[in-house]
C-alpha cells in the first residue's frame, strides 16, 4: 500500500471512530455496531475499535461476543485498564468467579502500578471471604502510594472503605470506623454512613453521638429525595389494615427465622392484608415459604428508591415495618419521606434508627426498661409484654437430654454469634473463665471461621491471654439442622458484649443450653438479659465483667446444677413464650389495632 492510501485509510478510520463513538453515546447501537465492524475490517489490530465494539455488543446484551472483543482488546493493548475491568464485571455478573479473579490478576501482572486493579481484586477477595488475600492487596496499594504512585480521590476513598472492611472483619471496630470516616470525609454517601452507624453497635457507643450520625444520614437522604420531588401525601387508615414489611431478609436468614412464625399467624387474621417489599436478588426455600403468607409480594431489589416509594404509596399501606435498619441491603432511607401513615422499626436492627419519621420501634420491658434514664430511642416504644421477637420452632434437630460434660469429662463453652461481636475485652473475659476451669474447651462457630486467616487471628488473640490453641475449636458455616445440633456439644453458651446474640441466643434457648450474658444499658446489649428473663434464668445475667467470669467459673464447676438446668429448659421449652407464635402474634395484633 502506498503512502497516500495509508494516509487515506488512517483518515477514514479516524472519522469513522468519531462517528462510531458519537452513535454509541446517542444510544444508536445498531449504527455504532456497523461502524466499528467496518473499522476492524480496515484495521484488524485497532484495539480502540475492538473495545468499543465490545461496549456496543454489551449494550445490545450480546455478552458472549462482547467478551471476545474485550479479550482481543487487552491482547492488542495490555495497558488498557478498562478492558480488564469490563471483563471482570462481565465474569462477576455471570458468576464466573474463577475467571473474574484471574482477569484482574492478569491485569495486575501487565500493569503492576495500577491501583484500581488492586482495589477491585481486594474487594473481590473480600466478598468471597478470602480476607488475607484482600488485605495483602491493600498493603500493596499502600506500598505503591508510599513510593510516589499517584492515587485519585476516588481511589483513596475506595482504599479507606476497604481498610475499614478488613478491620471490621478482624474485630477492630474503632479502627474500622475511623477508616470509614476518612472515606466518608472524601465524598459523603449513604453506604459509608450506614457502615459508620452500624459499626457503633459493636462498641460501647455514646447515644448522643450515635443519634447525631443517624440525623446526618436523614439530612443527606432528605436532600436527595427532595431533588426528586417526591410528594409526601398519604391516605388515612381504612377498616381493613394493610400491613407492609420491607426487608432483604424474608428468606433463610437470622431475621427470617424470627419473623416467619409471626407472619404466619398474622396472615390468618381476616382484617389484615400483608404486603411484602423484598429487597434481595436471590431466592431460597424459606423465601418461598414467606411468599405464601402475603396478600401481595413485591420484589423491589431492582427498583430505585423513588419507584419503591411510589409502589408502597400506591398500595395505600397503613402500617409499614422496616426490618433491616442500617445493615447491608437496607432501604431505610425510603421511610424518611413517609410513604405510609405509621412506620415501625423491628427485629433486624437492635437500636434506634434515629429517624423522626419512623414512629415506633418494637421492644420489650427488658431491652427498654423504664429505669434507664438516658433516652435510647427517637421512636415511641411499641412495647411487647414479654420479648421483642421469637424463634421458629424446629423439631428436625436431635435434642440431647444430657449435658456433654458428662460424657466428655470436661466442660465445653460455646458461642455461635457473628465473630465480629467477639472483641478483645470479650476474649480477655472468656480467657479468665477458661483458665479457671481446667481442661475446658471453647467452641466458636461463625461463617468466617472457615477462613484459616481469621482462625489464626483468634488463636493469636487468645494466646495473648495464655490460652493454648488446643483449648479452642473453630467451625465455619453448616446447614441449619447441623448448626442446631451442635448445641448438643455445648454445656454453657457465652454471650458476647456489648453486642449480644439475638437469633443465636434464641437458638441456644431452643436447644436448651443456658446462656451466660452480661447486662448492658442499651437494646443491643440487653437482648441476652431479655431472653434469660423469659427463661426464668435471672441468675445467668451478670451485672458487670467480674461477675460474668465468676459466674462462668462457678456454673462450670457444678455439673449437677448444669444438668438440672438443662432438664428444666427441656421441660419448659414447648410452652415458653420465646417460641410461642400464637401468643406473640395475638399480643402483636392487639397492639397494631390500638395504634393511632
Amino acid at each position: 500500500m502506498d503512502n497516500n492510501k495509508i494516509k487515506n485509510s488512517i483518515k477514514t478510520t479516524k472519522s469513522l471512530k468519531i462517528e462510531g463513538v458519537s452513535s454509541f453515546n446517542l444510544r444508536k447501537f445498531d449504527k455504532a455496531l456497523e461502524i466499528f465492524e467496518e473499522i476492524i475490517k480496515l484495521d484488524p489490530d485497532d484495539y480502540f475499535s475492538h473495545y468499543y465494539l465490545g461496549k456496543t455488543l454489551q449494550a445490545k446484551k450480546n455478552f458472549l461476543r462482547a467478551e471476545i472483543c474485550f479479550q482481543k482488546t487487552i491482547l492488542l493493548n495490555p495497558q488498557l485498564i478498562q478492558g480488564y475491568i469490563k471483563l471482570f464485571n462481565y465474569y462477576l455478573s455471570s458468576k464466573q468467579l474463577l475467571e473474574a479473579g484471574s482477569i484482574l490478576l492478569k491485569g495486575i501482572d501487565n500493569n503492576p502500578d495500577t491501583i484500581i486493579l488492586y482495589l477491585l481484586f481486594s474487594k473481590f477477595c473480600f466478598d468471597q471471604r478470602f480476607y488475607h488475600r484482600s488485605e495483602v492487596s491493600l498493603k500493596k496499594i499502600i506500598f505503591l502510594v508510599k513510593n510516589s504512585i499517584k492515587v485519585t480521590e476516588a481511589e483513596k476513598q475506595f482504599l479507606y472503605e476497604m481498610l475499614g472492611n478488613i478491620e471490621s472483619v478482624k474485630g477492630n471496630h474503632f479502627k474500622s470506623i475511623k477508616y470509614y470516616q476518612k472515606s466518608f470525609n472524601i465524598k459523603k454517601n449513604k453506604v459509608l454512613l450506614t457502615k459508620i452507624i452500624f459499626g457503633q453497635l459493636f462498641i460501647n457507643f455514646n447515644l448522643k453521638n450515635y443519634l447525631k450520625l443517624c440525623d446526618l444520614f436523614r439530612s443527606l437522604e432528605v436532600q436527595i429525595l427532595n431533588e426528586k420531588k417526591i410528594k409526601k401525601n398519604f391516605t388515612i387508615k381504612k377498616p381493613k389494615l394493610k400491613i407492609g414489611f420491607m426487608s432483604a431478609h424474608l428468606r433463610t436468614h437470622a431475621v427470617g427465622y424470627q419473623i416467619l412464625p409471626i407472619i404466619d399467624e398474622l396472615s390468618k387474621k381476616k382484617d389484615l392484608q400483608l404486603y411484602a417489599y423484598y429487597n434481595h436478588k436471590e431466592n431460597d426455600i424459606s423465601h418461598h415459604q414467606f411468599k405464601k403468607k402475603f396478600y401481595k409480594w413485591n420484589d423491589v431489589s431492582s427498583l430505585n428508591d423513588e419507584s419503591v416509594f411510589n409502589l408502597i404509596k400506591s398500595h395505600n399501606i397503613d402500617i409499614l415495618f422496616e426490618l433491616d435498619g442500617y445493615t447491608a441491603e437496607s432501604r431505610i432511607n425510603i421511610l424518611i419521606n413517609k410513604p405510609v401513615p405509621i412506620q415501625i422499626a423491628w427485629c433486624g436492627y437492635l437500636a434506634s434508627t434515629g429517624i423522626k419519621e419512623i414512629d415506633y420501634i418494637v421492644v420489650d420491658p427488658h431491652v427498654a426498661p423504664n429505669y434507664l434514664k438516658t433516652k435510647q430511642f427517637s421512636e415511641k416504644k411499641f412495647k411487647m409484654p414479654h420479648v421483642w421477637s421469637i424463634l421458629t420452632k424446629n423439631y428436625e434437630p436431635f435434642l440431647s437430654n444430657e449435658i456433654p460434660a458428662t460424657k466428655n469429662g470436661y466442660v465445653t463453652f460455646g458461642c455461635f454469634n457473628n465473630h465480629r461481636k467477639i472483641n478483645q475485652e470479650v476474649i480477655s473475659t472468656w480467657s479468665k473463665i477458661l483458665l479457671n476451669v481446667p481442661n475446658s474447651k471453647l467452641l466458636l462457630k461463625s461463617n468466617e471461621f472457615k477462613d484459616s486467616y481469621i482462625q489464626n487471628l483468634f488463636y493469636s488473640a487468645f494466646e495473648k491471654e495464655q490460652i493454648n490453641k488446643t483449648r479452642l475449636i473453630f467451625e465455619g458455616p453448616s446447614e441449619r439442622k447441623i448448626l442446631l445440633e451442635k448445641y448438643n456439644e455445648i454445656d454453657i453458651v457465652l454471650d458476647t458484649f456489648p453486642y449480644n446474640g439475638g437469633t443465636t441466643n434464641l437458638e441456644a434457648a431452643w436447644m436448651c443450653v443456658p446462656i451466660l450474658t452480661l447486662k448492658g444499658d442499651k437494646f443491643v446489649s440487653l437482648c441476652g438479659t431479655s431472653i434469660n428473663k423469659n427463661l426464668k434464668l435471672d441468675n445467668w445475667i451478670a451485672k458487670n465483667n467480674k461477675e460474668y467470669y465468676l459466674k462462668g467459673i462457678k456454673f462450670a464447676k457444678n455439673l449437677v446444677y448444669l444438668q438440672e438446668i438443662k432438664k428444666k429448659m427441656i421441660a419448659k421449652r414447648e410452652k415458653c413464650i420465646l417460641f410461642d407464635k400464637k401468643k406473640f402474634a395475638n399480643n402483636f395484633y392487639k397492639k397494631l389495632k390500638k395504634l393511632k
